[in-house]
């Protein structure tokens, strides 16, 4: 259990989880620095209510991610906990969807995430503790129409939690990925969702039946963004429910993202257990064992 004051610096707090989430750590008495675009003018509200703001581009170059988190440490002295919210919905068919509009889902949603932690890690290394939190999501398991773009960012970070945690395990920093199902926040806003132009006349009912379904689900999703919130400040500071248990690599918080992950994980093992022997009998004859993958300790 961490009693402790710590600080936490949270992406994406104009609204939604990120901003759920820096209230509910205030709360428990922690320092907060919410970021956003053009923050110090967005989060006001946040600032009334205690947290230190700053300006933040996730899609910045390194060099600039590097100087605001070099001015992010001199607010508070530190930073305990990163928690890497920011993302948007980009919506479109692989035929229909650009170079252009795939990379720069990928620069928000999963480089943006990667560059400011490469910027922290170095001060968490140097004090040898640390957490960091990346914002997953239940569709990364199943997929969805019209969702290449969002959907596969949240799938690279499936893969990238796996390795980074490996790699700073050493320094006694934590990695939590939050595998996240429906939360009524407003991530299927108008305002929120990029859609990539219909251009092909095969692919125009699927835009319109994907526009029409997020049109119906915006702040009709069955989670609360508060409760969600409170779990994943429980868990990193290992309080509540989450007393005496190790921060997982994987958090699932939402009861409609437990049962997608079960159903993914049982239809996995039954794939398994179809095609084992066909699909095991490929060592060169008399070697046993696997390779170089998951062997380094």
């Amino acid at each position: 259990m961490t009693s402790t004051k710590q600080t936490w610096l949270i992406t994406g707090c104009s609204s939604g989880l990120g901003e759920a989430i820096t209230y509910a750590a205030l709360r428990r008495g922690d320092n907060v620095i919410a970021t956003a675009r053009n923050g110090v003018q967005r989060l006001q509200a946040l600032k009334e209510a205690g947290a230190a703001t700053l300006d933040l581009d996730i899609q910045a170059p390194q060099a600039e991610l590097d100087f605001i988190i070099k001015e992010a440490l001199k607010i508070y002295g530190g930073i305990d906990v990163l928690v890497n919210n920011a993302a948007y919905c980009e919506v479109g068919v692989l035929e229909e969807l650009s170079h252009e509009r795939l990379v720069s889902a990928f620069h928000t949603n999963f480089f943006g995430a990667v560059n400011l932690t490469r910027s922290l890690l170095p001060h968490l290394r140097s004090k040898q503790s640390g957490s960091l939190v990346y914002l997953g999501s239940m569709g990364a398991y199943i997929g969805e129409y019209a969702s290449v773009p969002y959907i596969s960012t949240k799938g690279a970070l499936e893969s990238f939690i796996e390795c980074v945690s490996m790699d700073v395990s050493p320094f006694n920093i934590k990695c939590m990925l939050a595998i996240l199902g429906e939360f009524r926040t407003n991530i299927y806003s108008d305002t929120k969702v990029a859609f990539a132009p219909t251009t092909i006349d095969d692919y125009a009912g699927i835009q319109a039946a994907v526009k029409d379904g997020l049109k119906k689900a915006h702040q009709a999703q069955p989670g609360d963004p508060e409760k969600a919130a409170e779990r994943l400040v429980d868990v990193v500071k290992g309080q509540g429910g989450a007393e005496g248990r190790p921060m997982p690599k994987r958090l699932v918080i939402g009861a409609d993202a437990f049962q997608v992950i079960r159903n993914k994980c049982q239809m996995m093992l039954k794939v398994c257990d179809e095609w084992e022997e066909f699909g095991t009998n490929t060592n060169y004859d008399g070697v046993v064992g696997g390779g170089f993958v998951g062997s380094v300790s």
